[in-house]
């Protein structure tokens, strides 16, 4: 399926990110690209590459295309997911090590999860 990029603008307003004009006071850019893997009924299963990494980018970015993360009411969800949680989850987490800078890349697959 085809990728997707989502480019905005977000910042903090009343407790919540907020998209707003790129040149409002406080906005900070925020990207990330995503691909529909698979549908289920009212609902669809995404992949999503961050490409920046705002508070609550893909809740926000997400909730503006009309696409609320299942379950999560303070961005306009109407359906819901387990009792106060939210749909969204990470399959993989790669950073830098804060001191040695070294790639610390942490894996969820079909194997368990893996640590590298």
């Amino acid at each position: 399926m085809q990728s997707l990029e989502c480019s905005s603008s977000l910042a903090s307003s009343f407790g919540c990110r907020s998209l707003f004009d790129e040149h409002s006071d406080g906005a900070k850019e925020a990207v990330l690209v995503y691909r529909a893997i698979e549908r289920r009924g009212e609902t669809t299963l995404v992949e999503i590459e961050l490409k920046t990494g705002r508070k609550h980018q893909i809740r926000s970015q997400l909730a503006f295309i009309g696409h609320p993360v299942m379950g999560d009411k303070l961005y306009g969800s109407k359906m819901q997911y387990r009792t106060g949680e939210i749909a969204l989850m990470a399959t993989k987490l790669e950073f830098p090590h804060p001191v040695r800078k070294e790639t610390i890349l942490l894996e969820i697959n079909d194997d368990g999860f893996n640590c590298k």
